[in-house]
């Protein structure tokens, strides 16, 4: 009886240590809009249009109970932004993805509003037109670049739980690139900003 109670003491303990780590990591899924600031080249502006980004990003549980310490992958991607200018030299539209590393924290763990914060650096990729607007075959379709990503946002707990539990999120980020993508035409100043507004669920397990 005694190695039976001892057995059972030791499934129930690492049940709980099993379903306490289970909740260490979580995926959030988030859809937006991204916003990318106009831009001067050889004179002329550069604006772009509006973008719908798709989210995900992978977390971990490093650290604290009520303020909280993740490291986060944040990906985002942006498949179009339309530009308008009067360069003919000049690309289409625009295809945005990034993968940034970063940490987050996270305040008021357990409560059912929580804020936080997040920073890292990682990577670009920018995609232009195949064509040029005068027609011309765009030379340099793609430009990688070290991106740093900025972000705050607030999680909502929702009490659903289907296989996973549900949190509600809502955020907002800025990409910052480094580089500044290949658009046919040189651009003025360094980098460029990439902002995101963007609401989804997170996935906890």
């Amino acid at each position: 009886m005694k190695r039976l109670a001892v057995v059972f003491c030791l499934f129930v303990s690492l049940s709980g240590f099993a379903q306490q780590d289970r909740k260490r990591s979580e995926l959030g899924l988030t859809l937006g809009t991204e916003l990318i600031p106009s831009r001067s080249a050889a004179s002329q502006p550069l604006d772009f249009a509006n973008s719908i980004v798709f989210g995900a990003n992978y977390a971990r549980h490093l650290a604290g109970v009520n303020t909280q310490l993740y490291f986060e992958v944040p990906f985002a991607a942006a498949p179009r932004h339309d530009i308008s200018t009067r360069n003919s030299g000049s690309i289409r539209n625009l295809a945005t993805l990034y993968v940034t590393p970063s940490f987050r924290v996270q305040f008021g763990g357990r409560s059912r509003l929580s804020p936080w914060i997040s920073g890292g650096f990682g990577y670009g990729l920018y995609e232009g037109s195949a064509l040029l607007f005068d027609g011309s075959k765009n030379p340099r379709r793609y430009t990688s670049s070290g991106t740093a990503q900025f972000g705050a946002g607030v999680d909502l707990g929702t009490g659903l739980k289907i296989i996973f539990p549900i949190r509600l999120r809502g955020e907002v980020r800025d990409f910052y690139t480094v580089s500044n993508a290949a658009f046919g035409v040189p651009v003025n100043g360094p980098g460029q900003h990439n902002i995101q507004a963007s609401g989804g669920i997170v996935l906890s397990f």
